[in-house]
């Protein structure tokens, strides 16, 4: 091949990249030029990429045969030269290779008794921040004290009580307002659940008679019914209090004396 140009046009590089590629082909080169200083640039790239020992210079000084048997005697008995930049990169790049191929491999093993990859358990949590974010609260903070000795068995069983909590809690809000709030029943048994229903029944029946009685003495007394809070606290008050009271005959109630101006000054 013959290389031509004006200076400045990338023929040292491309005669450079020539030799390496045939060199690496295990082929045999035999460069020449008419200038010296061209001869010099070559030879530099081909040093300063650590091909310079698979060069044999045969012109100048080095031209005798003297030189060429201690160049040649240099070269096959010379060690492994330093690895040149280019390979500390490929190094670089190799370590790093094998770092980000353990970070996946450890992202994706499956980790103590619960047996779920940490990519699962971080997807998990990103859906239902998610979910938090979509409703517009505040994620809760949940610590668990013993999460490596969590199994699948129970993993399974948490996600059927969420489940269940999730079906039950639209018929129990709000919470902070429901009457059976703080009640932590043991096992709740068939037998249970109808003891339950008949007190249930029972304390309706007499919410109902008491309720009556209420209006019936609304009714007696020519009372308004509390819409208050605490109208059932009012009307036992006012029960007690007519109890207690001394029987008074209908007729003297009704007086129209107790509507005169002067009534009292008469009573006096």
């Amino acid at each position: 091949m013959v290389v031509e140009g004006p200076p400045g046009t990338g023929k040292s590089q491309t005669i450079t990249n020539i030799i390496a590629e045939l060199l690496a082909a295990g082929k045999k080169v035999l460069f020449v030029s008419e200038k010296m200083a061209a001869l010099k640039v070559v030879k530099e790239r081909l040093d300063s990429v650590g091909l310079g020992d698979f060069c044999l210079e045969l012109h100048s000084h080095k031209s005798n045969k003297r030189e060429v048997l201690q160049e040649l005697e240099r070269t096959l008995s010379a060690e492994l030269s330093k690895k040149t930049w280019q390979n500390q990169i490929f190094d670089q790049i190799d370590f790093r290779k094998e770092s980000l191929n353990a970070y996946v491999d450890a992202l994706h093993e499956p980790i103590s008794q619960i047996q779920k990859s940490p990519f699962t358990l971080f997807g998990i949590r990103e859906m239902t921040q998610y979910h938090f974010e979509k409703v517009k609260r505040n994620m809760p903070r949940i610590m668990f004290a013993n999460p490596t000795e969590t199994t699948p068995d129970c993993w399974d069983t948490a996600k059927e009580c969420l489940n269940e909590l999730a079906t039950i809690l639209p018929f129990v809000t709000p919470i902070s307002k429901n009457p059976w709030r703080g009640c932590k029943p043991d096992i709740v048994t068939p037998a249970y659940i109808e003891d339950t229903k008949a007190l249930i029944g029972t304390c309706i029946n007499t919410l109902d008679t008491l309720e009556k009685a209420i209006h019936d003495l609304a009714d007696v007394c020519g009372i308004r019914i509390p819409t208050m809070q605490g109208t059932l606290s009012q009307a036992l008050k006012g029960v007690s209090v007519v109890s207690k009271a001394i029987p008074v005959e209908r007729e003297v109630l009704l007086n129209d004396a107790w509507n005169r101006p002067n009534f009292e000054a008469d009573m006096l």
